[in-house]
Order: structure tokens, then sequence, then C-alpha cells
């Protein structure tokens, strides 16, 4: 479909209007009655095939329209003007070959029983509905792309082996579930939205490209999903799962309904937004993020403390608690509020560069693995573990330890002489890595072996009764 045709259709999809003049091959008149299959309530009077372009006018233009209940019928552009409907029930499937601008309603005579309205055919074809439709649209065509536009239907979505494309600027919404089979979707640029209330799957459905979707229940995709832009937001008040093979750009939890991960991963940013329910990563999951993670509300938890959110980038929590058991890789800075507060798993800082770590609340375990972890004022309910690089505790500050620190790779390192890092347990030793730093308390002990080097500061053991050096 060319640009200015798309254009030009989307134009007068939005223009539609009741004393609109039609220029189609056939329009309906209601000469003799509202039966679609009648060639004398059409002009010229003949029934509609899959070749014929066929127009609907509003009211008061015509005064009858059709009726298609319990028939399948078929025609090449169906427009529907607005003012104008076609009355529909549950049995009811109307196929077009080409274009559907839908200014006016398919009503159903027997709700909540929807009609169907399905694509078919060989050529582009394009899909836009300015009134709610009782109809479910199917997307079925063996050739050829079938843009949306905006849509309203009242059913759900299934598109088998078709290439399917949100156009810019719209929001394709339906009132059910969505399914793709086979075929190809994308959105034609960040305006352009398919917003799915229920649970939306995709099985063997090529998504590369942009795509921009909101889901209000459960989201399934095998290995071929895996966007390279575009936003997947995760709406609505039920529970969600996740089930993905492949992997999302970006993902936006956005209203109350909590997330569970059962397998996923984000290419670039999640967001856990104010007003959202939350994530649950479930038991032994790894959920990778390759972007940064912000938190402004809900929960985050772990099924266990095997699970773990990866994160290449950025954590920063402004809202929201982190509580039970909780297992995270960051690969940037760290900020996170007094809502931190997991009771088991383990943070590893795994970075290529400096990462600045600063929570109002507590780790259960923290571990050091990066180039050179700096640190604010922090509390480790448990143990810290410095496994390579440099575990640095800023000028003025304090990190508390409530249980063992053991250095086994990497370095303690002190801004200057006002940094402390305060050991409840005992202090293990065995990396060669020399260190400067100005004071260790350590409670419990202190184990070193011969190849640990201390270049400087101040080692100080303040435990209340007998410590093993």
């Amino acid at each position: 479909m060319s640009p200015a045709r798309l254009a030009a259709l989307v134009v007068l999809a939005s223009v539609l209007s009741a004393n609109a003049a039609a220029q189609t091959a056939l329009q309906w008149t209601g000469a003799v009655s509202t039966a679609w299959n009648v060639a004398g309530n059409w002009n010229p009077a003949q029934v509609p095939t899959a070749a014929d372009d066929v127009t609907v006018p509003g009211f008061p233009t015509v005064t009858v329209f059709p009726s298609v209940g319990g028939l399948t019928v078929s025609c090449h552009d169906l427009v529907v003007f607005g003012g104008g409907s076609i009355n529909v029930d549950g049995a009811t499937i109307i196929e077009v070959n080409g274009d559907a601008l839908l200014g006016g309603a398919l009503n159903s005579t027997a709700l909540p029983a929807l009609a169907v309205l399905r694509l078919v055919g060989t050529e582009d074809a394009l899909m836009v509905s300015t009134a709610p439709q009782d109809a479910a649209l199917e997307i079925a065509k063996t050739a050829g792309v079938a843009t949306m536009g905006d849509n309203f239907f009242n059913g759900a979505l299934t598109s088998t082996n078709s290439t399917v494309v949100v156009a810019s600027n719209v929001t394709a919404s339906f009132g059910d579930n969505g399914a793709f089979v086979g075929g190809s979707f994308s959105s034609a640029s960040a305006t352009g939205f398919l917003d799915i209330p229920g649970s939306l799957t995709f099985t063997g459905t090529t998504v590369n490209g942009a795509a921009n979707i909101l889901c209000g229940v459960d989201f399934t995709a095998d290995a071929n999903f895996a966007p390279t832009a575009g936003e997947v937001v995760l709406g609505g008040f039920f529970p969600h799962s996740l089930n993905v093979a492949g992997s999302f750009f970006d993902l936006t939890l956005s209203r109350a309904g909590l997330t569970t991960v059962n397998a996923g991963a984000v290419a670039g940013d999640l967001t856990i937004g104010a007003a959202s329910g939350g994530l649950s990563i479930a038991a032994g999951v790894t959920f990778a993020v390759g972007g940064d993670v912000t938190m402004a509300g809900g929960s985050l938890t772990s099924g266990d403390a095997a699970a773990i959110l990866d994160i290449a980038g950025a954590f920063t929590m402004t809202g929201g608690t982190i509580g039970g058991a909780f297992s995270a890789e960051c690969g940037g800075a760290w900020s996170s509020t007094a809502g931190f507060q997991p009771t088991s798993g383990t943070v590893v800082f795994d970075g290529g560069a400096f990462q600045t770590v600063s929570a109002a609340g507590s780790f259960a375990n923290l571990e050091a693995a990066g180039v050179d972890v700096r640190s604010g004022p922090l509390t480790i309910t448990g143990d810290l573990v410095v496994s390579a690089g440099r575990f640095t505790v800023l000028a003025s500050q304090t990190v508390v330890v409530q249980g063992g620190a053991t250095f086994s790779g990497g370095e303690p390192f002190s801004a200057n002489a006002t940094a402390l890092l305060d050991v409840a347990g005992g202090v293990v030793v065995s990396s060669a890595a020399p260190w400067t730093f100005a004071r260790i308390d350590a409670a419990g002990g202190w184990t070193a072996t011969a190849a640990a080097t201390v270049a400087g500061g101040t080692i100080r053991l303040d435990g209340v009764g007998p410590q093993a050096i």
C-alpha cells in the first residue's frame, strides 16, 4: 500500500459522515427489506460478491439497514458511514477481501454473542473502525499487509499466517483476548499501539521490529518474539503471567495486577510503575534486563533465592517494597529506598566500570564482583563478599555488615580516614591484592592467608568475647 493511499484512507475513515456520497460499486438502499442477500436492496441491483466494493450509507441517506444474522457474506472493500450500521448476531461472518472502513457499527441483535469480521485475500488492506463494533476481528490473509488504524472491537483478535502492522498515531483496541499464529506483527512507529485487555499469545509469529502493545492479563510468546524497539505495557487489575521464550524491548508494569515471570527477558528497560502490583520472579528463573530498572511502586519478590533479576544497567527505586527472598545482579548504579528490606538472597554488583551504591534500606547479602563498587552508608543484614575488583567505602560513610565479610579476590578500599567497615561477624581474607583501608572493625575474629597484604589502615577487633586471629 502506497503512503499516499494509506493517508487518504485514514483521512476518509476519520471523516465518515452520515451524508457523504458513496463512490463504490454497490451501495445499500434497503428499498425492499433488511436482507443483505436480496438484489433489490442494492444499487445496482445485485447481491455483493467477494469482488464487489460495498458501501452502507448513514442515516438519513437511508433509514433501513442490512441484517446478516446467521449468514456468511463476502465483499471486496467494505465502507459503513457514520450513522449507518449492519445488524449481526453470533453466527454472522463478514469476509472482506480489501479495506474495511467502519464509521458506523456492526450491531449485534443477540448480545453477548458477537459476529466475526474476517480480513481475507491477497492484497494490502486497511482496517479502521471509528465506532464500537459488536464483533471479533480475524485476519487470515494469504498475502499482502493488513494495516490497522484506530479500531474499537468488542471481541477478540485472531491473526493466522498474516502480516499485521499497527499504523502510527493510532490504538487498535479489542475487548477480549488476542492470538497470533504464524505471520508477523509490528508497529509502524512508537505511536501505534495494539490494546488487548485479556491475554495475548504469539506462536510462530515473527516480531523483530517495533512492537507497542498494551496487555491486560497473561502474555505468552515463543522465541520468534524479539522486537528491537517499542514497549509492552502490562495493565489491568488482574494478575499477569509472563511466559516468553524470546524477549521484550522495553517492558512497563502500570496497573494493580501482580506480574509473575515464568520465562522472559527485556532487551531494553524495565519500569515498575507507581500504581503497579509489582513483579514476582518464579523460583529458579533468571529474568535478564539489558538496560535499566526503575521501580516507583508495587512489590518486587523472588520465588526463592535462586531466582535472579539480572540488570545490565542501573537500578533506581523511588517507591514500593522489596522483601522476602530477593537476588539480583547489577551492572550499573544502585539506589533504593527504606522499602528495600529483603530477608534472603544476594545482590551481586558485577559492572565493568565503577558503580555507586546508595540504599536507605538493607541488603540481605551483598557481593562485590565488579571493577569498583563505591558505597555510601549501607547496612547488610547477612554477609559481604568481595570476589573481584575493589569495594570502596566513601569518605565519612559507614558500611555495617551484621554477618561476616569474606575477601576472596579484589580489595577493600576507603576514600579517607573517616570511612568505616563495621563487621559484626568474622573477617576472612584470602585475596592477595594489597589493602588500603582506614579502619575495619571485626567483632567475630580475623582469618587471613599468607598471601594477604594490608598496605595501611587499622583493623580493630571489638567483639565482647574471645576472638581468634
